[in-house]
């Protein structure tokens, strides 16, 4: 699937997030954000894993209505406990912005979630590495997959 073409799939399957709580958020390599939402259950090891995983390796930030809480470039450390505010809460909204695939979600707690795409090679298959700026998987794509 050309790059273009799964960001399009990708923003489509956004819209499955409203209405979802986040159960968890976990830093990634290269200040990568991995929230999971839904029910957790066993994974690989001794992991846990939600029923949808959001996995953004792109500049994002959280903010609350009126100061950044934490993002993309801060410490893991920090990356780590400052994210966890969104533990609990509900997406209430998405959002895609194009022409770059932005990704907004609002929050039950006032929290809101920016994701912004920052390479022409997300959007150039012939620039493009593969590698989406974010991406949504989980069992439940996998479950309604199967029932399709």
């Amino acid at each position: 699937m050309a790059t273009r073409e799964a960001l399009v799939h990708q923003a489509e399957i956004a819209t499955r997030l409203e209405g979802q709580a986040c159960t968890q958020v976990s830093v990634g390599v290269h200040h990568s954000l991995i929230i999971d939402f839904g029910e957790l259950q066993p994974a690989e090891g001794d992991q846990l894993s939600g029923e949808l995983i959001l996995a953004i390796d792109c500049p994002w930030r959280i903010d609350a209505p009126d100061v950044p809480v934490v993002g993309w470039e801060d410490a893991d450390e920090d990356i780590a406990d400052l994210a966890t505010v969104l533990i609990g809460a509900v997406v209430t909204e998405v959002e895609i912005r194009r022409p770059g695939f932005d990704l907004f979600l609002q929050f039950s707690n006032d929290h809101r979630l920016r994701i912004f795409p920052d390479c022409r090679a997300y959007y150039h298959d012939e620039l493009a590495s593969g590698a989406l700026p974010w991406q949504i998987g989980g069992r439940a794509l996998t479950e309604s997959l199967r029932e399709s």
